[in-house]
């Protein structure tokens, strides 16, 4: 019975974390981010709350590993909402920070909601 529980449980958690993640999406493709998703936003306003930050420090603070943050900032990074700058003294550590072009789309997002 307690395992009956648990899968009822894991299968609504799961249900609702799809219908969310539609919800989402659809609302980023009606706003014209056809190609975004919300890990992107999260990533934007942890760059937006600091002006610099490091691939490692932004995949720690939006709790994914280095590898798909790399792929995020990758798709912002084609569309001009950020840019990369690696360390002068180590090139190993590469900073993540919005544009100008991102900087404005916050702006814009801002004055719509």
């Amino acid at each position: 019975m307690e395992n009956y529980k648990t899968n009822k449980l894991l299968t609504l958690i799961s249900n609702i974390h799809s219908k969310v993640s539609d919800y989402l999406q659809n609302k980023l493709n009606e706003e014209g981010f056809k190609n975004l998703s919300s890990s992107h936003g999260n990533i934007m306003y942890q760059l937006s709350v600091q002006d610099s930050i490091s691939m490692t420090e932004l995949a720690k603070k939006v709790n994914r590993d280095k590898s798909t943050v790399t792929v995020l900032i990758r798709k912002l990074e084609n569309y001009g909402f950020v840019e990369r700058v690696s360390d002068q003294k180590d090139n190993r550590i590469v900073f993540i920070s919005l544009s100008e072009k991102g900087k404005a789309e916050l702006v814009e997002l801002d004055k719509n909601y």
